[in-house]
């Protein structure tokens, strides 16, 4: 056997010890979190549905959910890191495990709101370019941008919101209050949820709709 026989057969073995890690990994944090979020979810209602997505995630869905929200889904995704080279792509690009959280309201919200990494140039083009009376920008903290859209008190859009963005706001990806449904979506990392539950998660949001509700 050659050198250059030698270093392929070290990379095979490297990386298939590494899928091998990475999976049991995922597999367990999966199981993991999943409980954690059924025992978050059960909180607003009884679960619908629960699909499990591979090894590195879940989704779940809540019908008939305590008010305000009418309906919720709440989908976790892991980073894949079974394997190595898009394990090492993704961490380049800053992306990490994730939490999407959807809700239908039981009442459409009167205005519009959104949250943006201030580093994503999508955000700013989407809120100024979706066809309707744009956005407007409300002042706000780095590295994070908010806007909002509809007859508003700003000063009182941004006191509602900042306890939220206080507690998650640096690990907040994207959260848009809109018309149309879903009317809430929230993307973050589940590293948010570190140093919180899932129940205290959820209720912060809870507590902030109820305020835009009033």
């Amino acid at each position: 056997m050659n050198l250059g026989q030698g270093i392929v057969i070290g990379l095979c073995v490297i990386l298939g010890l590494w899928f091998a890690a990475g999976y049991i990994y995922n597999w367990r944090k999966t199981n993991t979190l999943s409980q954690a979020l059924k025992t978050a979810l059960e909180q607003q209602g009884k679960l619908s549905a629960y699909r499990r997505l591979g090894v590195s995630g879940a989704q779940f869905i809540l019908e008939n959910a305590k008010a305000p929200f009418r309906q919720i889904e709440l989908v976790f995704l892991l980073e894949p890191r079974e394997n190595l080279p898009l394990w090492l792509l993704r961490r380049i690009q800053g992306r990490q495990d994730e939490l999407l959280f959807r809700a239908n309201l039981r009442t459409a919200p009167a205005q519009e709101f959104q949250i943006g990494l201030g580093s994503d140039q999508k955000f700013e083009q989407s809120i100024l370019t979706d066809g309707q009376k744009s956005y407007e920008l409300l002042p706000s903290s780095v590295p994070l941008k908010m806007a909002v859209r509809g007859h508003a008190d700003e000063a009182a859009v941004s006191a509602r919101w900042q306890g939220f963005l206080d507690r998650f706001g640096k690990d907040l990806l994207r959260l848009s209050l809109q018309h149309k449904e879903p009317h809430l979506n929230v993307k973050a990392r589940l590293s948010a949820l570190r140093s919180a539950s899932f129940e205290e998660f959820i209720t912060a949001v809870q507590k902030v709709i109820w305020q835009e509700e009033k």
